[in-house]
């Protein structure tokens, strides 16, 4: 979650703490800005990392690189 989180900057990634789930929440709550910024780079980060094509791209150099013929 961490690395998805830094990488697209679409969200927060918090301790599993209630305090620190409500310091977070409470911050993009108050900041109107802040959730369109987030929902924008949700959008494009899933646009470009989850397309049909960039999947099936990586599905198939996993399935190469792990078939062992011999």
């Amino acid at each position: 979650i961490d690395m998805v989180t830094e990488q697209s900057g679409a969200g927060l990634a918090v301790e599993n703490e209630p305090a620190a789930i409500t310091e977070a929440m409470e911050a993009i709550l108050s900041d109107i800005e802040l959730q369109r910024k987030m929902g924008r780079r949700a959008i494009e980060f899933i646009e470009q990392e989850h397309r049909w094509d960039v999947l099936s791209s990586r599905m198939r150099d996993v399935l190469l690189a792990t078939n062992t013929v011999g």
